[in-house]
């Protein structure tokens, strides 16, 4: 019985591991990330991105004036309406100097990250389709089952032998 609940407990855990290991291959196959930005024009930068599907986008930056504009917006843009073109994130989050914005891009096209400075500013982007996200899922599925695979092994391996009642010898 002992055994048997260890072995339970194995094939648990290497199922958890091999769905984690597929759902965390598959959404990094499925995002597109980056770090690029080009100077459009004298003090702006900027990188095109090309969603063909509703994503979710995240910018990372040490640099806070970090814009997501659509490209339709793109013509005569510059310094002092840079903000009122900007596409509004869903959630912006600030660390100490690092900047995280996070923008759920529900029409396909094109949009362009701009940061408005002398210099190119580091930064940092990724987008995964939204229809890809569920994948996720599986990764957090898979670490569930490596844990419970372990509590699983760990139980079989403590378990006491059941005793068997001797028989009266007569």
């Amino acid at each position: 019985m002992r055994k048997n609940i260890v072995i339970i407990g194995a094939i648990i855990f290497v199922l958890g591991i091999a769905m984690f290991a597929g759902g965390d291959y598959l959404v990094t196959h499925y995002t597109v990330t980056g770090t690029a930005l080009t100077e459009i024009n004298p003090g702006i930068f900027g990188h095109e991105i090309n969603i063909s599907s509703p994503s979710l986008l995240t910018v990372d930056s040490t640099f806070s004036s970090i814009y997501l504009i659509s490209s339709a917006n793109m013509t005569g843009l510059n310094a002092s309406n840079a903000a009122s073109r900007a596409i509004s994130p869903l959630t912006t989050t600030s660390v100490s100097s690092e900047h995280v914005w996070a923008y759920d891009l529900t029409t396909a096209g094109s949009y362009y990250i701009i940061a408005l400075n002398s210099t190119a500013p580091a930064i940092a982007y990724s987008y995964i389709p939204l229809s890809y996200s569920y994948l996720s899922v599986v990764t957090l599925i898979g670490i569930v089952l490596i844990i419970v695979g372990i509590i699983v092994a760990i139980i079989g391996l403590i378990l006491k032998k059941k005793k068997i009642p001797e028989e009266p010898q007569i």
